[in-house]
């Protein structure tokens, strides 16, 4: 069999064309690279915007507080009402503890009873009574004056009870004739009081005399 001789291939290739093959390959490179970037971008999740604080009026720096609608937005008004329920809580149980503690240190642990003493037999001690006048006992008067006219008879009444003898009394008394008689008296006493009032009766300058009369 005869032998085929073998085939070879010869490029040339001009320095032109090197530099446009370069060229080629770069182009494509950048173009893979910038489709790249936006594919990249076009699949992220867009990141939720922040909230800005509006622009302050007339040089101040309050910021106007954020409406129900934009904290639910941004889970910020529950997650704030929560927070709050939080404190309160902690709040209130540090107040019991607080109160429990004062309460425990007011409160002694141990209260000390006093010692009781003995109470002693009280003795009921009653009052003396008074003496009481016997029946037999004598009682007296003082007669300062007798008239036929009653009315003579109240002018002394009055005059006496207005110098400090206020148990003056008048007697009628009538005769076995038929005559009456009105006598100003004054007590009824036993025979020594009668005594001694009848000297006060005479220093008066209106009676003459003071007769004691037992009754």
């Amino acid at each position: 069999m005869a032998v085929r001789p073998r085939r070879t291939l010869h490029f040339q290739l001009t320095i032109p064309a090197a530099l446009s093959l370069l060229g080629l390959g770069a182009f494509c490179l950048a173009v893979t690279f910038y489709l790249g970037l936006v594919t990249g971008k076009s699949l992220r999740v867009p990141e939720a915007p922040l909230a800005q604080a509006p622009p302050s009026v007339g040089g101040e720096s309050r910021q106007k507080p954020l409406t129900e609608e934009e904290l639910s937005f941004y889970n910020l008004g529950e997650q704030k009402s929560n927070d709050l329920n939080l404190n309160l809580k902690t709040l209130n149980e540090l107040r019991e503890k607080t109160n429990t503690l004062a309460a425990e240190e007011s409160t002694p642990a141990t209260t000390p009873q006093t010692p009781q003493t003995p109470q002693l037999p009280t003795t009921s001690v009653s009052k003396p009574k008074p003496p009481q006048p016997s029946k037999n006992q004598a009682w007296y008067t003082i007669q300062v004056f007798s008239s036929r006219k009653q009315a003579n008879a109240e002018g002394v009444l009055a005059r006496l009870k207005r110098n400090g003898f206020p148990d003056t009394y008048i007697d009628r008394y009538e005769s076995a004739d038929k005559r009456v008689l009105y006598r100003v008296r004054v007590g009824r006493l036993d025979k020594t009081k009668a005594q001694a009032e009848a000297l006060r009766l005479q220093q008066l300058d209106f009676i003459e005399a003071a007769q004691i009369t037992r009754i």
